[in-house]
Parts: C-alpha cells; sequence; structure tokens
C-alpha cells in the first residue's frame, strides 16, 4: 500500500493489532461467561429459596419453572418446587404456574391493503402482525415470527430495530431469514422488490420493574410503519389477590390471613399454621424450616421428621435421632444378630459400648487375664493384649509371648529357670578333661586342625560354666 508516492507502508502491524483486539475480545466474552456461570444456582436451588417460599408471587419470580402448591391442607415441606415436581405432591387445581403467552391483536397479512395513519392514503400492509400482546413471567422468553414485505423499487440491505429496552427490563434478539438461510441477527442484505423477508422475535423479561409493563416499537429501518409490541408481566397469582384472600382464617389459629394456601401471620407469631409464638418479631415458614436444616442444600430435618416451630420432630425416634434427625440408630455394625454385638446401643451409626467391652462393633472384650504370664507382665512383656488376646512382636508366640524362636542357647530354658541352677553343686565334681582318656580326643595321623575345632568349643565352654559369671 502506497502512503505517498515512492513510499510504502507495511499493513502487518495493523493486522497484528486486529488480531489481538479480536483475541481479546473473545477472550473477554469467554470469562464474562465463566464468571456468570460460577455460583449461580440451579431451578431446583432457585424454587427454594428463603424469598421463594415465602409467597406464591415471589416463588413465580424465581425462574419460570417454579410453582406453588395453593392447597391449605397439603402437608409440604415447602410450597413452592420445580413444577415437574410439584404436580406428583400438589392436586392439579392447587397449582399455580402461570404460563407466558403470545397475543395477536392485529394481524393482517402482509400486502394487504390499509389505510396509512399519517397520510389517509390506502396502501398495501410491509409488517405482520401489527400489535402483540405478552404476557410474561420474570426469566422467561418466548417467541414470535415477523414478516417484511419489500416494496422499494430497489434491492437494498434491511435492518430490523426497535426502541429502547434496557430501562423496561426487556431484552430482543433477533434471526433474520433471508432467502431460505436461517441466521442470527437483525440484517438481510440485497433485498429486491416484492420480496419477503422473516425475522424471528425472541422477547426476554429481565426481572419484573415498580413501572409495571413495557410497550416497544419494532420496525424495518427507512419504513414508517411498526409493530407494537406490548409486555405485561407476571409477577403474582391470581390466589393474592384481595377478593380470594382469608382474613383471620381458622385455618391459621386465627392469628393471620390464608393467602394461597400459606398463612401470613400477625406480629408475634409463626409457622405454617401460626401455631408458633415469637418472642421477637415475625418468623417466616421459610425461616424456621431454615433452623431445620443442617444446610441450605438439605431438605428439612434430612426428610426424616416434621419441622415444628423450627424444632425437628423425628418421624421414628427410635431409628432416627439428632437435631436435624440426621442419624440413622439401626446403621451399627453388629454381629449379625445385634447391633453393637448387644453390648452397647447404637448412637448416630457409632457404637457406643458398654463398660469392658470396645471395637466399632463392641466384639472386643478389654479383659487382660489370659494375657498375663508367668512373669505376671502382659504377654511378657513381648506383645500386646488385643481383644483379650496376645499380639506377640516378631519372633515371639504362645498364649503369652512365652516362647522364643530365634533366641540365644539360654532362652530356651523354661521360665523361671536360672542356668546357675544347672551346674554342680561343687567344681571339683568336674572331672579333669586332662586326665579323662576318654575325653582325651583320638588324632589319627594325617588329620586336619580343622577337626579338633568342635572340641575346643566343647572346653570354652565348661571353663564357662565353672568359673561363672
Amino acid at each position: 500500500m502506497h502512503d505517498e508516492p515512492g513510499r510504502w507502508v507495511s499493513m502487518r502491524p495493523l493486522a497484528s493489532t486486529r488480531g489481538s483486539v479480536v483475541f481479546a475480545t473473545a477472550l473477554g466474552a469467554l470469562l464474562s461467561l465463566l464468571v456468570e456461570t460460577v455460583g449461580k444456582k440451579s431451578p431446583a436451588e432457585l424454587c427454594q429459596t428463603a424469598s421463594a417460599q415465602s409467597s406464591c408471587g415471589q416463588c413465580i419470580k424465581q425462574h419460570p419453572d417454579c410453582a406453588w402448591c395453593s392447597d391449605p391442607n397439603a402437608d409440604l415441606p415447602s410450597r413452592c418446587e420445580l413444577y415437574s415436581s410439584l404436580e406428583k405432591k400438589c392436586e392439579a387445581s392447587f397449582v399455580e404456574h402461570p404460563v407466558s403467552k403470545v397475543e395477536f391483536l392485529q394481524n393482517a397479512d402482509v400486502g394487504a391493503s390499509r389505510q396509512d395513519p399519517y397520510s389517509g392514503a390506502i396502501v398495501r400492509t410491509q409488517l405482520q402482525p401489527q400489535q402483540v400482546q405478552i404476557a410474561m413471567k420474570p426469566g422467561d422468553a418466548i417467541s414470535f415470527s415477523l414478516r417484511y414485505l419489500h416494496q422499494d423499487r430497489d434491492s437494498r440491505d434491511i435492518y430490523i430495530l426497535n426502541s429502547e429496552t434496557e430501562s423496561q427490563g426487556v431484552t430482543i434478539e433477533y434471526e433474520a431469514e433471508c432467502r431460505g438461510i436461517v441466521q442470527p441477527g437483525n440484517f438481510c442484505p440485497s433485498v429486491s422488490h416484492s420480496d419477503v423477508v422473516s425475522f424471528n422475535v425472541s422477547v426476554k423479561l429481565r426481572e419484573c420493574r415498580a413501572s409495571g409493563g413495557a410497550v416497544v416499537s419494532v420496525g424495518i429501518g427507512g419504513v414508517r410503519e411498526v409493530v407494537a409490541l406490548y409486555v405485561n408481566p407476571i409477577c403474582g397469582c391470581d390466589c393474592e389477590k384481595l377478593e380470594n384472600q382469608v382474613t383471620m382464617s381458622p385455618q391459621c389459629g386465627g392469628r393471620g390471613n390464608l393467602v394461597c394456601g400459606a398463612c401470613i401471620c400477625n406480629p408475634g407469631s409463626a409457622g405454617s399454621r401460626c401455631e408458633c409464638n415469637v418472642a421477637s418479631g415475625t418468623m417466616s415458614v421459610a425461616e424456621l424450616l431454615n433452623q431445620c436444616r443442617s444446610s441450605p442444600s438439605e431438605e428439612p430435618c434430612s426428610g426424616r421428621g416434621k419441622c415444628k416451630c423450627g424444632a425437628c420432630e423425628c418421624d421414628s425416634p427410635e431409628k432416627y435421632s439428632g437435631k436435624y434427625c440426621q442419624c440413622d440408630d439401626t446403621s451399627c455394625p453388629s454381629n449379625g444378630a445385634e447391633l453393637c454385638s448387644g453390648r452397647g446401643r447404637c448412637e448416630c451409626g457409632t457404637c457406643k459400648c458398654d463398660v469392658g467391652w470396645t471395637g466399632p462393633a463392641c466384639d472386643c472384650t478389654t479383659e487382660t487375664t489370659e494375657c498375663l504370664g508367668k512373669s505376671g507382665m502382659i504377654c511378657n512383656g513381648q506383645g500386646s493384649c488385643d481383644c483379650g488376646k496376645c499380639a506377640c512382636n516378631d519372633g515371639y508366640s504362645g498364649p503369652t509371648c512365652e516362647l522364643c524362636l530365634n533366641c540365644e542357647a539360654e532362652t530356651e530354658f523354661t521360665e523361671g529357670d536360672d542356668y546357675h541352677t544347672l551346674l554342680p553343686e561343687k567344681p571339683d565334681e568336674i572331672e579333669d578333661l586332662e586326665e579323662t582318656p576318654e575325653a582325651k580326643p583320638k588324632v589319627e595321623s594325617g588329620a586336619s586342625v580343622v577337626s579338633l575345632l568342635p572340641f575346643m568349643e566343647i572346653v570354652t565352654l565348661a571353663t564357662l560354666l565353672i568359673i561363672g559369671p
């Protein structure tokens, strides 16, 4: 590329810079996705939050799949759950699960004649539908098809646009079908006269706003005709309307109002039927249920009992125990017939043994009588007493580790013996080996000196026995 006559400008740095920008943009998008994903709760977890359990309206706001059971007689640990789960526990007529829906208020076909609101002239309709109304829950998305008839004589690129939506809590995305090819975005190139282009319009409600519904205009750039889009948030349940509430309901003990099957208790009362007296302020059912959970993800009372005024009452006290009914008192080791071998009690899966017994199944005695050796020491000091029996150190054996397998000759004497007692009473009773003819070794001629070595060892041993230690 020439910058000026006779001078070339290299494009390599520019290409490198563009590549770096693209890479940085992609990396930033990936990091944003990771940040959004990490720590994000599942739909089931969102339905179980304290906010979701507080009312029907709060329940359906948490996630489009959350539903509420408004049956006042339903005995459920939580009224807000996934719809797929709740429909198995709650009678269908009491399941509050509003469904997002789209309605076309005006839907004349493209090409149909109409009166232009500005000029009064009769013109052909270019956009279909003309008015759309959507009722939807927060977090939900709903789509509809929008068609455009191009009436310009010239071919041109077209863009579908909309009015501002950010402040209204609404997000709109498009897909364009251009000559049979569907691609994301709001753009279709080289559209000719009488061509019909279809757009898939996806509308998502991010959250409920105090301002209420949203009104959005959707149209094609350069075309005066627009589509009116009305978004009505579903942020509450029909059962929450005043005409459907029961004030000072007997089912709430006369201490609160029955709303969507749940008691909204007066200050000083709490519980599913306002049966709990609360000294300081009012606690919601969700708060009381949380006091019966060992962790936010666990079921109240571990699914083994009922939460009464913030405390667990286990279904089978002889089987389950603990603050959260988390202990199974039938899960201890046994000897095949009785838990803890009948010598202890099972507490939270662990045997608490009676006096005199130990071990995971209380099958090991703590008695050491059978381990006492003649020396008076446990296992003669050469082992440990395990479950009433000696576990001998290496090289020792016997009931009390009294046998030594690889010891010196003197350790072969029986226990309690002293090698001094094996000596003659008087040293002179030992015959002089030199004077005893039988003791003299006969060395044949030519015998090796090595053959005398056993004889020398005997002499040395005898000398040691005479002299003593």
